[in-house]
Formats: structure tokens, C-alpha cells, sequence
């Protein structure tokens, strides 16, 4: 039986859709992201300076940001 690669089925819709992703995937969503740095702070619920610090690739949100940038990916497309 031939071996189909690992990667063949997965399509990730958002972020959060793969429990594999890790900090650095959150990290670049921020840096995509067209919101401002003080817009998403107050959305996710942290300082500015650590959104700031995401864009630039510095901090690696843990996992209760990574649950918030869920939660905003979600609201975002409803």
C-alpha cells in the first residue's frame, strides 16, 4: 500500500483548528492581523507592549492568549 504524505489531508482553516500549532503560528496571526496594536491589546486582554512584541516575532503568546486569539477568530468571522 503506497504511504501518503502526513501533511496531505490537513488544510488548516484558522489557528486554532490544529492542537500541533504552536506560540510562533498565534504570533504571526498577530502580525497579519489588520488591527491596531492597541485595538487588539484591549481585545485580547493584554498590555501593548506585548502585541507589539508578537508583531515583531519577540514573545510567544502562552496558551490562555492562544485561547483568546481563538475566541477573536471566531467572533471575527461571525
Amino acid at each position: 500500500m503506497a504511504r501518503r504524505h502526513v501533511f496531505a489531508h490537513k488544510v488548516p482553516k484558522r489557528v486554532g483548528d490544529l492542537k500541533s500549532n504552536t506560540g510562533v503560528d498565534y504570533a504571526i496571526w498577530v502580525q497579519n492581523c489588520e488591527l491596531t496594536n492597541d485595538e487588539l491589546a484591549v481585545l485580547l486582554g493584554i498590555d501593548v507592549r506585548y502585541v507589539t512584541r508578537m508583531r515583531k516575532l519577540d514573545w510567544i503568546p502562552d496558551t490562555s492568549v492562544r485561547e483568546r486569539i481563538d475566541q477573536l477568530i471566531l467572533t471575527r468571522r461571525e
